[in-house]
Order: C-alpha cells, then sequence, then structure tokens
C-alpha cells in the first residue's frame, strides 16, 4: 500500500490506509487487516515515524521520521506475513518483523465502514476504531494485489513526484 501524505509538525498521528476483514470490529480485531499511519512506536502517539500495524499482532514502528510537507510513503508486507518493509519517498528505509499473513476471507470489497460488516474493506485516514490522520493531507493511495520491488515503489514515487510537489 502506498499513499502521498502531507504532514505539517513532527507531532502528528493517526491511520492513513487500512484493509481488512472487518469480522471481528467490536471485538478483538484479530488478525484481521493491515494498516499504515504515522506517530511514535504506534498510531496512536503523537510523532513522524512511519507506522505499521497489523490487527491482532501489534505496531511497527519503522524508526525512521517522515519529514515535513508532501511525502510518499509506502509499506510491503510479505506473503508469509513475516516482513514488512517501509519506504519514504520512494526510498527503503527499513524492515520490521510482521505477524501471520494477511488473509481476507469474505468476497467482495468496499471503501469506508463496509455493510454488512463482515466483507471486505479499506479505510482512508482512519482505521474505524477513532485513530484518525491528523496530518493535513492524503492524495494518491494505492492498494496493490501482490508485492512490489523496491523498483517499483521507487518509480511510482517518481511518476507521481512532480505532480505532488507541485500543489499548494
Amino acid at each position: 500500500m502506498s499513499a502521498w501524505i502531507k504532514l505539517q509538525d513532527t507531532a502528528q498521528r493517526g491511520c492513513i490506509v487500512k484493509i481488512g476483514d472487518s469480522a471481528a470490529y467490536g471485538g478483538t480485531h484479530a488478525n484481521n487487516g493491515w494498516s499504515m499511519g504515522v506517530g511514535l512506536t504506534d498510531y496512536t502517539s503523537n510523532g513522524n515515524n512511519l507506522i505499521a500495524n497489523f490487527e491482532g499482532v501489534g505496531f511497527f514502528d519503522s524508526g525512521v521520521n517522515i519529514g515535513l510537507g508532501w511525502h510518499h510513503v509506502a509499506i510491503s508486507i510479505s506473503l508469509a506475513g513475516t516482513e514488512v518493509k517501509f519506504y519514504i519517498d520512494g526510498r527503503f528505509v527499513g524492515t520490521s518483523s510482521g505477524g501471520p499473513a494477511l488473509t481476507i476471507t469474505t468476497p467482495g470489497f468496499s471503501f469506508g465502514f463496509p455493510s454488512p460488516p463482515a466483507e471486505s474493506f479499506a479505510l482512508i485516514g482512519a482505521d474505524g476504531d477513532r485513530r484518525d490522520f491528523t496530518g493535513d493531507a492524503i492524495d494518491r493511495v494505492a492498494l496493490y494485489p501482490h508485492i512490489l520491488s523496491d523498483a517499483q515503489i521507487f518509480d511510482i514515487y517518481a511518476q507521481t513526484a512532480l505532480f505532488i510537489q507541485a500543489r499548494p
């Protein structure tokens, strides 16, 4: 998953994008989705680090500040779910141990909180648990059904950088 985000200061927090299966919502959130956000250690605490989250397992902090202004952020999750790779502005910045593989078991896909609640979904700017993104803007969110290479993530950044950086 990837997105362009605009951060106004180094004390931001919240989920940028989440994909998952909402069947566990209201319960344990056990292994039902991956998300990407900004924060410190997790995306419920103010900070400027790129964060990944696997529901039911935990948060994974890149340990790297994103910076201020517009930035392209991305995470790539291995098929086995054992590795999360972090990217800022097209560059690989680190790896963290992940949890079990993301499995979305129900057919269909919707944006926003789904109805009925058992279908797969994507949320932008929130994770459905009041951990909303506090930055200035989110743009060009992209979800990919396969693992992207380092070169592919850099190409996505490079192809969109001119359009995003020129925006006020």
